[in-house]
């Protein structure tokens, strides 16, 4: 149950879980392997995290774990970052493999744009989204009708 938890990254599934968890409990394996890597994911230290799940045949016995988790990494991703190095993108993602990395880029994240040794994980909808942020002129002149 944890682990599906886990797969449902960003929602707070796991947290909700942890809570009915006893701490003596959480401290067992293989639950301990669950809260570790939680940790990692939650504190976006995901080469930590690749090292953890690699290390624990555990999680790729986890139907879809390990595509769940690489689709959370690539939301934070697009987040966080409007280009990333092709080498560091494949190692966020675990993907060493540049092969292995373009067919995810095209299966899974059709709006990133591979280019030379860079990646651009913005799309062009989302680039047109942030000219249309309000600027504090604007702001300024309507803050006054809401404080009262």
């Amino acid at each position: 149950m944890l682990a599906k938890a886990l797969m449902n990254f960003p929602c707070n599934d796991f947290l909700f879980l942890s809570y009915m968890i006893p701490s003596i409990i959480q401290k067992e394996e293989p639950l301990l392997k669950l809260f570790i890597l939680n940790n990692f994911l939650e504190t976006c230290k995901f080469k930590e995290a690749w090292t953890h799940i690699n290390s624990h045949s555990f999680f790729s016995e986890i139907p879809s774990f390990i595509e769940n988790i690489r689709n959370f990494i690539s939301v934070v991703l697009s987040i966080t970052y409007q280009n990333i190095s092709i080498t560091m993108l494949g190692e966020l993602l675990n993907l060493s493999d540049r092969t292995q990395l373009v067919d995810y880029i095209q299966s899974k994240q059709p709006t990133w744009k591979i280019s030379d040794s860079t990646v651009s994980l913005q799309s062009d909808n989302s680039k047109q989204k942030k000219a249309e942020t309000f600027t504090f002129d604007q702001l300024s002149r309507i803050l006054p009708t809401f404080i009262k």
